[in-house]
């Protein structure tokens, strides 16, 4: 089973993204709050499948309200990825008046971010704590039932609070 790819293999179970709904969902949401210049960012005909399919996506978003796609809306360089060259994309895009968009502080984000993978982390380590509890009355597993059950709740405080606290040390990111 391959997550995410497009390979010619009918024999391979395949589990993908709607790419191209979510590129024309997106584009159709800014149109429909009367965005006309909406850029694309993406690394599009470089080998990413999902990024081309999000693109055709956008396209057909702008086919449908008639806005002919402009190439200048087009950001694809994208590499390397890292944090120098995200910020020097940010002062690209910040340089540039003729679209309309949303910036969120690295605070917000990483806010955001840490917001979305609460209940998934919490929900698949709390479903294994709970599986193990009826091992705990095993005299041959208990011990390795604690050991799992300690290591999942460590592993999920570092997850939640740790992990982007550190996140934030490592790039410098300050609350303003």
């Amino acid at each position: 089973m391959t997550i995410n790819t497009y390979l010619d293999d009918p024999t391979l179970i395949q589990v993908r993204a709607e790419d191209r709904r979510g590129g024309y969902l997106a584009a159709k949401h800014l149109i429909d709050l009367g965005h006309r210049n909406i850029l694309f960012i993406g690394a599009v005909q470089c080998g990413f499948m999902n990024n081309d399919q999000r693109y055709a996506g956008y396209c057909d978003a702008l086919e449908e309200a008639r806005i002919a796609p402009n190439p200048d809306n087009l950001m694809t360089n994208l590499f390397p990825f890292n944090a120098e060259r995200g910020i020097a994309l940010g002062r690209q895009l910040a340089a540039r008046r003729d679209f309309t968009g949303i910036c969120v502080s690295a605070v917000n984000a990483v806010i955001e971010a840490t917001k979305t993978r609460i209940v998934p982390v919490t929900m698949a380590s709390g479903t294994t704590i709970l599986g193990m509890l009826p091992l705990l009355g095993d005299a041959m597993f208990a011990g390795m039932a604690a050991t799992i059950m300690g290591g999942l709740f460590v592993s999920t405080i570092l997850t939640i609070f740790v992990l982007p606290v550190t996140y934030c040390i490592f790039f410098k990111i300050k609350s303003v």
